[in-house]
C-alpha cells in the first residue's frame, strides 16, 4: 500500500460518476504529483481509498467530468476514413475470384455498389460529424451522412 501525502485537482473521469480523476504525491515515488484514477473497485488498496476519502470531501470538491465536444471538421473525416477502410478489409474477399463467382448478377451488382459507396465516404459527406451518446460513454451517432447497408451474401 502506497502512503498518501497529499491529493490535489479532483475531477470526475466518467460521466457515470464511477471514477475520478487526480493528482497524488505518494511518498513512495520520486515525482511531486502523478495523474491517478481511484476508483471503488482498485486492484490496490490506495486506489479503493483515494475513491472514498475523495467521495466524503476529503481532498476538496471534485469538479464535474468535462462533456465531451462533438467531433468535426478534419478530425471526423479522419475517424470515417478509418471506419470505411475497416470495413473494406473486412469484405475484401467478396471481390476474391472464387467467391465473386458463386454470386448472381445482381449480387455482384449490389457488392460493387456497396463497396464505391464506402471508397466515396467521406468526400460524399464533407460534413459529417461524430456526436456523444446521451451518457458520454462513447462515440456512437453519426451525423450528416448515411452509411452504405452490407448486402446480403
Amino acid at each position: 500500500m502506497r502512503t498518501i501525502n497529499s491529493v490535489r485537482n479532483l475531477q470526475w473521469a466518467n460521466y457515470d460518476r464511477t471514477a475520478i480523476d487526480m493528482e497524488v504525491d505518494f511518498d513512495e515515488l520520486d515525482e511531486e504529483y502523478v495523474q491517478f484514477t481511484a476508483t471503488l473497485n482498485d486492484r490496490e488498496a490506495h486506489g479503493v481509498e483515494l475513491y472514498n476519502r475523495a467521495i466524503v470531501g476529503d481532498f476538496g470538491v471534485i469538479a464535474d467530468f468535462p462533456i465531451p465536444e462533438n467531433i468535426t471538421g478534419e478530425e471526423a473525416l479522419n475517424l470515417a476514413r478509418t471506419r470505411r477502410t475497416n470495413f473494406l478489409v473486412q469484405t475484401d474477399y467478396i471481390e476474391m475470384p472464387t467467391k465473386w463467382a458463386t454470386l448472381t448478377t445482381e449480387q455482384q451488382t449490389a457488392w460493387s455498389t456497396y463497396r464505391n459507396a464506402l471508397r466515396d465516404l467521406p468526400e460524399t459527406y464533407p460534413n459529417l460529424e461524430l456526436h456523444w451518446n446521451e451518457n458520454y460513454t462513447d462515440l456512437t451517432t453519426w451525423v450528416n451522412v448515411t452509411w452504405p447497408d452490407e448486402p446480403e451474401n
